[in-house]
């Protein structure tokens, strides 16, 4: 229910920011494709809305590195927070479908949030000096959520 909760209020906030900025860096036709995939979450559950989940942290990540590019660290910290917590209710998610024995949508996320990881490695490089521990910890948090996710894929069947 709860994550639930946070699918209403956190992507409503983020509607709001992506829409203000994205006259300025953003490509129209991601922030179209990003607000199918908000109701297509709004419809989802289980693995199915996780992959959305993981699919809409790597938009969040692309707008952050959009953002770093134009010099806007405000919305490319707001695009991080969003990354990183559709990445966790995509993880929660999944962590409630390992414990009843199922592993579906997994790789799918662990693409994702791989894809992501590398990312960010790249990003740390180039983000200017005040942004750089943010960034950092945003890596080492992904790192530790590709480790997860790569357990449970390869975890033997009990």
């Amino acid at each position: 229910m709860l994550v639930l909760a946070l699918l209403v209020v956190l992507p409503a906030g983020l509607a709001a920011q992506v829409a203000s900025t994205s006259a300025v860096h953003l490509d129209p036709k991601w922030v179209q494709n990003y607000a199918k995939l908000q109701a297509k979450a709004a419809k989802q559950q289980g693995h199915k809305l996780a992959e959305t989940l993981a699919t809409m942290a790597a938009y969040d990540y692309t707008f952050a590195d959009t953002s770093f590019k134009a010099h806007d660290a405000s919305a490319a910290d707001q695009y991080m927070a969003q990354m990183t917590a559709h990445a966790d209710q995509a993880c929660a998610l999944l962590q409630t479908q390992v414990k009843l024995g199922k592993k579906d949508g997994i790789k799918h996320v662990e693409e994702n949030i791989q894809r992501i990881s590398f990312g960010l490695r790249g990003l740390e490089q180039s983000v200017g000096f005040r942004q750089q521990a943010k960034v950092k910890a945003a890596v080492d948090h992904f790192t530790d959520l590709n480790y997860e996710l790569l357990q449970w894929l390869f975890a033997p069947k009990s």
